[in-house]
């Protein structure tokens, strides 16, 4: 396959997942069609980026994890003094899966500051709260199964900032990397910032293992504290795998024998190559098949007691 064919390939991908949003949105309150969504052109968020999102998967219905990302939500609208929306996110996120009929899907929340216009934002502002949701892409099935081809990005993601560790919509440099990886045909692109060392892919964590440790960089190097992210360190220290959350050099990454990434929506997906060069004969490897395992039972306990609240109701 040519560069050219390569990247409208990866191009063509990309731009599916946008045609599986849901018909139907939560917008300040109410449900609408999509196409019928409006929002002010002096909303603060489109504007400025000066708004915060969520993506939380569902199983079942249900919100997974919903208290740690309530939590972190609720870190980022305080750190960078976003209004608290009046509504329970709780249950906006029900009102909308039950009006498209999701079980399996991708939920995002959007809180902006709202609409006004300035760079000092006025002290009665109604925030702006918007609920999306999109099915989960089928390809995910044979990704966990065969891994996923990632690059190396020349740019990093800002380094240390106010925003760094929170999901702002100023997205930028993960729009740039997620362009630079389809033009390669690539899934993902990694972050290498000024010094050398990686700090999380566009939308996702990282992780290596280098002999029989875990490694991932620490939340210092710039990287959003994920709700997966936490998870799979659990899950491995309960399975009493040596655990580094230090510094990875980009170009230390050759080396290892296992790479994959963590996110709410992928859940963990093993890397199959970086830069077109592959990673092992064999992926999803042992230590990222034995955390798979147990991110999925984690999974399966959520669905039962989905159930068993759904059969209370």
């Amino acid at each position: 396959m040519s560069s050219s064919d390569r990247s409208q390939d990866g191009e063509a991908r990309q731009r599916s997942q946008l045609l599986k949003t849901s018909a139907r949105v939560w917008l300040n309150g109410k449900i609408i069609r999509a196409r019928d969504a409006r929002l002010s052109i002096f909303d603060r968020g489109f504007l400025y980026g000066d708004a915060v999102f969520e993506t939380v998967r569902l199983y079942g219905g249900r919100p997974f994890l919903w208290r740690r990302h309530r939590k972190r939500l609720q870190h980022s609208l305080d750190r960078l003094g976003l209004p608290h929306p009046e509504n329970r996110l709780e249950d906006a996120i029900a009102e909308l899966s039950d009006a498209c009929a999701l079980t399996d899907a991708a939920v995002r929340i959007t809180v902006t500051r709202g609409v006004g216009e300035g760079l000092i934002p006025p002290n009665d502002l109604s925030p702006t709260l918007l609920v999306t949701a999109r099915t989960i892409p089928e390809e995910l099935v044979v990704q966990r199964r065969t891994g996923v081809s990632v690059i190396r990005l020349p740019f990093g993601n800002g380094g240390q900032s106010v925003v760094t560790g929170h999901k702002t919509t100023s997205y930028a440099a993960a729009v740039q990397g997620r362009m630079a990886a389809a033009r390669t045909g690539a899934y993902e692109a990694i972050y290498v910032e000024a010094d050398g060392r990686i700090s999380e892919a566009t939308t996702s964590n990282v992780f290596a293992i280098f002999g029989r440790t875990l490694h991932t960089p620490p939340l210092e190097a710039g990287c959003l504290p994920g709700i997966t992210r936490q998870i799979v360190l659990e899950l491995a220290k309960k399975a009493e795998l040596r655990i580094r959350e230090v510094p990875i050099e980009a170009d230390r990454l050759d080396r290892a024998s296992e790479i994959f990434l963590t996110g709410s929506v992928i859940e963990i997906l093993p890397v199959a190559s970086l830069d077109g060069k592959a990673l092992t004969k064999i992926a999803p490897g042992p230590i990222t098949t034995q955390l798979s395992r147990g991110y999925r039972q984690r999974v399966q306990r959520h669905l039962r007691q989905s159930r068993r609240d759904s059969a209370r109701s």
